[in-house]
């Protein structure tokens, strides 16, 4: 099974979009139960993005 990008735990999200948090970890769940939610993978990619642009590698 192929791993997903891993989000880094150094990384420190803007007040408004800690939510992303939890919606990652949802997003997860989701992949490993089977189960596509499309709006919690649009809010996923959404934020991963956020998260790429707050944590520069």
């Amino acid at each position: 099974m192929k791993q997903s990008m891993p989000v880094p735990v150094s990384c420190t999200l803007p007040q408004k979009n800690e939510g992303c948090i939890e919606t990652l970890i949802q997003l997860k769940i989701t992949l490993a139960t089977g189960v596509v939610a499309r709006v919690i993978s649009i809010k996923g990619e959404f934020c991963l993005n956020i998260i790429r642009r707050s944590c520069h590698t």
